[in-house]
């Protein structure tokens, strides 16, 4: 184990020496779970009780309950694309355009109203 330097809180303006874990990089504390991207990347970590809800308030996506490394980590569900292929720039345009119609053939305004005509 190796020692680090750290501020001491009982003495005023110094510092002591405490044993540092040897865990590597990036590893889950004990008694926490983590929270694994599609991508296989952790995210984060959440508490042994924590629900879906909580674990995606990390930014991932839907999440299911599974094992990574062997232990219990709330995995990101891959989603399947389903859309088409991405439609050109004009051709979005012309569909927007005619999905909107236009004001001057197509009235807004009701063709009834509440009071009869004199």
């Amino acid at each position: 184990m190796a020692k680090a330097f750290v501020f001491d809180h009982d003495k005023r303006d110094s510092s002591k020496q405490v044993e540092t874990q040897d865990k590597p990089i990036g590893a889950c504390p004990d008694g926490r779970v983590p929270v694994i991207r599609a991508n296989g990347l952790r995210a984060g970590h959440v508490g042994p009780n924590a629900g879906p809800s909580v674990a995606q308030r990390l930014g991932v996506g839907n999440v299911e309950l599974g094992e990574h490394f062997g232990k219990p980590a709330w995995l990101e569900k891959q989603v399947k694309q389903t859309t088409p292929a991405r439609a050109s720039v004009l051709d979005r345009g012309a569909s927007l355009a005619a999905a909107k119609g236009s004001a001057t053939s197509t009235p807004s305004a009701p063709k009834t109203t509440a009071r009869p005509k004199r």
